[in-house]
């Protein structure tokens, strides 16, 4: 980072910078603006991407450089002056998803460790805006300000996750103030929108949150821990959280329908009752689950493991279930197998036998 080729840029005259027009497809700003409009968005919501990326990678280095290390309260301030009114969209995450998998480094890691910090520090103090703008704004603006800094953090987090995490599974772990503290978050970004819940919310460990009731449609949890989580009566319509860990969480009358969970593991979970109509469950570990009263009409449960589930009034009607293994499952009966697809490689008990239909090809 050189603060020379900032101050450069800014001496720039725009009769200098009109060149850039030719080059980015922008157009000049109409008045006495010093700058450039972009015409098409993306180029804006690409560069938005790059600014977050590497002015959190700067806040990184401050905070871990031994000579000049600087306190957190010190830092955050700066890094909610970059995000300012800015709202996160899901091009400008996905863009900043590339780009953080295209620079992936060690160097990341050490700055995942750090920012991971630097937002465990932030969830339990907040940001302190007063110091970072004028007394002249009002509350309301302060308020979504310190919003949205907060979850362009959480998201250049998940970000570097997701770059690193192509070889080397590394998850995001703050240190959350309570077991509330979760869903208190999640509330705050959903005031903005649902861009953090359906982009920003992968690799990251929510072990043991509180989340009965939350609205995560659609969320991107993919490889997220939610280990003996709270997740009763949520909507997960939709989610995908493939190859996420849900081992001993309570999704009691959770809905699930449409969610994407190939190669989850729902170990010892509690589905009793959950809509999971349509979920994609290829490759997913159930052993010991209770799926008792559960919806799986016409889920994808290919090469399943679910050793020891409860199934007992279970509807797995038109439900695929080739490959999977059900041994020593409870509660299963014939007449539910029969309304299944199953193939010879399905593990069935001993007392259930398997009767080919035209269907189950």
């Amino acid at each position: 980072y050189d603060p020379s080729r900032k101050k450069k840029f800014r001496e720039l005259t725009s009769a200098k910078l009109a060149n850039v027009a030719i080059q980015f497809y922008t157009r000049q700003d109409v008045g006495d603006t010093q700058g450039f409009e972009f015409i098409h968005k993306s180029f804006g919501e690409y560069l938005a991407a790059r600014a977050l990326l590497n002015g959190s990678r700067r806040i990184a280095w401050r905070l871990q450089n031994e000579d000049t290390g600087e306190e957190a309260g010190n830092v955050v301030g700066d890094w909610m002056r970059l995000v300012g009114d800015g709202g996160l969209t899901s091009e400008i995450l996905r863009f900043l998803q590339e780009e953080a998998r295209r620079v992936a480094s060690e160097g990341m890691k050490a700055d995942l460790a750090s920012l991971t910090d630097l937002f465990s520090w932030v969830l339990r103090n907040g940001i302190p805006v007063h110091r970072a703008f004028d007394d002249e704004e009002s509350y309301r603006v302060l308020e979504a300000r310190q919003r949205k800094a907060e979850g362009a953090l959480l998201a250049s987090l998940t970000s570097r996750a997701a770059g690193v995490s192509d070889n080397n599974i590394i998850k995001v772990t703050p240190t959350w103030p309570n077991d509330y503290a979760v869903a208190d978050f999640l509330a705050r970004q959903q005031t903005g929108g649902d861009t953090i819940i359906r982009v920003g919310l992968l690799y990251l460990d929510a072990s043991g949150a509180k989340l009965s009731r939350a609205g995560l449609s659609r969320a991107n949890l993919v490889g997220a821990d939610l280990i003996e989580a709270d997740l009763r009566r949520v909507n997960l319509s939709g989610a995908n959280l493939s190859w996420a860990n849900l081992s001993g969480a309570n999704l009691s009358e959770a809905n699930l329908s449409g969610a994407g969970l190939s190669g989850v593991d729902l170990s010892g979970a509690d589905l009793s009752g959950a809509d999971l109509i349509e979920a994609d469950l290829s490759g997913a570990y159930l052993s010991g689950a209770d799926l008792s009263w559960a919806y799986l009409i016409e889920a994808d449960l290919r090469g399943a493991d679910l050793r020891g589930t409860d199934c007992n009034r279970t509807r797995i009607d038109s439900c695929r279930l080739q490959s999977a293994i059900l041994r020593d499952t409870k509660n299963l009966t014939q007449m539910q197998i029969d309304d299944a697809y199953l193939d010879e490689n399905t593990k069935l008990p001993d007392h259930l036998v398997y009767r080919p239909k035209d269907a189950d090809a």
